[in-house]
């Protein structure tokens, strides 16, 4: 066809230039017209030209020898569990991020995960990371958290890190997880950035912006089923879902961030939350950002949580992909960074840290 060929000119006119993403993104943007108007893939040669890009790109990538190390891992206690946390950057404020389902806090830094998105944020603040309990480098707990025993967690990882009031960066199920710590611990919490969260695990007859429990169930089982590959990476990356290189770093991080039983009982608990009754009571700054064609969790989750927190400030944000460190990102770093230096400019003039 006449568009297959002018997509594959572009494509390799892309690359001819020295511009490989954009040759990918051009690639990506022609697979999307064909599904969506035609019902169909990219013809092979297309796809072939694709893989060609992707290979060169790769092996002209710096090696992991010339990339700047992760931060170390630091261990600390909450109860019996030892949780995983490291801290980069040396910023006015603290910034924690709260992971969704899964993490692991070596393999993150590997290439085609957050790591450049991380670093951005450590230039301006100081960033606290963590792996929960159950994943990662984190004990691996026969009895998944429900948020109140997550929350203690994040609190515990704070006092860790050395850290008085922190600004709470949470994604996806990692967003009731940082509400219940604004509500019952807001001296500790300087503002709340909330992305692509929702407040209750699956649906009921008020709450339609989930999956009701049979389709959560289906997907859970899809999801375990294909544990070790690139599992449901059309849901939480439709655009990059052919990028070989995100591809195996979502495969591996599966593999390294948990164990297809014991993410079966993690995700069955997490269906389960509900913080909707805490939405009303968080009284710290908050901001709630979501792309508007997330498949993953629907802008109108998104969209109820900014209406029910008092004050909170919404954001919408054009893009497919469920991960915050893919696509357009320009945008959400403005956005937390433009948050955090209001909270800068409205501190009462304690610290935000002890030394470590």
């Amino acid at each position: 066809m006449a568009a297959h060929a002018k997509g594959r000119r572009l494509i390799h006119l892309y690359a001819a230039v020295g511009q490989p993403r954009a040759a990918l993104q051009q690639f990506e943007r022609c697979r999307q017209l064909l599904r969506e108007e035609l019902g169909v893939e990219p013809e092979v040669a297309t796809r072939r030209v694709a893989d060609q890009v992707r290979v060169r790109d790769a092996a002209t990538m710096p090696s992991p020898a010339h990339e700047p190390a992760a931060p170390v891992v630091r261990f600390t206690r909450s109860g019996d569990v030892h949780l995983a946390y490291q801290v980069l950057g040396a910023g006015p404020l603290d910034v924690l991020l709260i992971s969704g389902f899964i993490s692991n806090l070596e393999q993150a830094w590997e290439p085609g995960g957050p790591a450049a998105f991380f670093r951005e944020l450590a230039r301006d603040f100081r960033l606290i990371l963590y792996d929960r309990r159950g994943v990662g480098l984190s004990d691996r707990t026969v009895d998944p958290p429900d948020t109140s025993v997550s929350s203690t967690d994040a609190l515990v990882v704070l006092d860790a890190a050395g850290s008085r009031h922190a600004l709470v960066f949470a994604v996806s199920e990692g967003g009731p997880i940082a509400i219940r710590l604004a509500v019952e611990h807001p001296e500790r919490v300087a503002g709340l950035a909330l992305w692509a969260t929702l407040a209750r695990g699956t649906a009921t007859q008020d709450y339609p912006w989930a999956l009701t429990a049979e389709r959560y169930e289906r997907w859970l089982d899809a999801l375990v089923a294909q544990w070790g590959r690139p599992a449901a990476i059309d849901t939480f990356a439709p655009e990059q879902a052919g990028d070989a290189l995100v591809q195996r770093w979502w495969a591996r991080m599966l593999r390294l961030g948990s164990s297809p039983r014991c993410m079966q009982a993690a995700l069955r608990t997490l269906a389960l939350s509900d913080v909707r009754a805490l939405l009303p009571q968080v009284r710290v700054p908050t901001l709630v950002m979501h792309r508007t064609g997330d498949r993953a969790v629907r802008i109108d989750a998104g969209r109820h949580v900014a209406a029910a927190i008092p004050g909170a400030r919404w954001l919408e944000l054009p893009g497919t992909a469920h991960w915050w460190w893919l696509g357009e990102t320009a945008p959400t770093l403005d956005a937390i960074k433009g948050f955090a230096q209001h909270l800068l400019a409205h501190e009462d003039g304690g610290g935000t840290s002890v030394p470590l």
